[in-house]
């Protein structure tokens, strides 16, 4: 819908996407192509950009999940 921030690194603050977006080099005609993973209202990751830093372990360390994109080269072309 627009606006959405993730915080992808530990000691830097929540960035928007389209910061992001822009920092990775990622022309805007594909970034409608990346998948947005949410859990309930939270944004946990971008594809090409990253997961939520506060999102990826439970408070004893334990990992919660992993998600890889690999870019399909057929819908970005």
């Amino acid at each position: 819908s627009g606006g959405e921030k993730i915080k992808i690194h530990k000691f830097r603050p929540r960035k928007s996407l389209k910061m992001l977006f822009q920092e990775a080099g990622i022309p805007e005609f594909e970034r409608k192509n990346l998948p947005l993973v949410w859990r309930g209202k939270t944004l946990i990751y971008v594809g090409g950009v990253g997961s939520e830093v506060r999102e990826q372990v439970d408070d004893d360390g334990t990992p919660r999940y992993k998600i890889e994109f690999i870019k399909n080269p057929g819908l970005f072309s």
